[in-house]
């Protein structure tokens, strides 16, 4: 479970440039807080922490959580991998990765998408603005991340192209919203009072 720490004016900048570094980094706590709940429920899974820059407390005790870990690497694709490499070493056989930005993200969908490894390659979960909040493999595949650009609206479109020009199987999970700026908090906000 990819986090970044929780220093005002370093989460959600995107959102925070509309609605202030402080109000941010109050939702970023709301979003983590609604994160560790639902991964706390995935009893039989092991959730692993990757702090950005330090390990923090968690947000809640998780009965499921070894270790936590620091992310290393120079963009998000270097991170990822090398957290997957990191787990696969570890003996994980089935390794998902999830950021703490995706509401409505539930641990049903994450079991599901663990468990569609038993079948699949890859398991992805895409996101309404074009990434993903949710990658499994069974193998480690370092290519996944290779040439994707970051933090743009291609970034499930190019990923799949990998999967499929290297031609492995892969799964997609129902889509949803991650919050990144300021009309996302609000869609999740309207559809939660529904």
């Amino acid at each position: 479970m990819f986090q970044k720490n929780t220093s005002r004016g370093k989460v959600k900048t995107r959102l925070a440039a509309s609605i202030g570094d402080e109000k941010a980094l109050d939702i970023y706590r709301e979003l983590l807080m609604t994160t560790y709940s639902e991964v706390g429920k995935l009893y039989g899974i092991d959730v692993i922490p990757f702090f950005s820059n330090y390990p923090e407390p968690l947000p809640i005790p998780l009965h499921n959580s070894p270790s936590r870990q620091i992310q290393s690497g120079q963009d998000l694709g270097q991170r990822m991998s090398n957290a997957f490499a990191w787990a696969f070493s570890k003996g994980y056989d089935r390794v998902g990765i999830i950021g703490t930005d995706c509401p409505e993200l539930k641990h049903d969908i994450i079991r599901d998408g663990i468990e569609q490894l038993e079948n699949f390659d890859f398991c992805i979960g895409p996101a309404y603005d074009g990434g993903y909040y949710f990658l499994a493999m069974r193998e480690f595949h370092p290519w996944i991340f290779e040439n994707i650009r970051w933090s743009s609206p291609y970034v499930l479109e190019e990923t799949l192209a990998l999967v499929n020009g290297r031609e492995r199987s892969f799964s997609l999970l129902e889509i949803l919203r991650d919050v990144d700026t300021e009309d996302d908090y609000l869609a999740f906000l309207a559809k939660k009072r529904i």
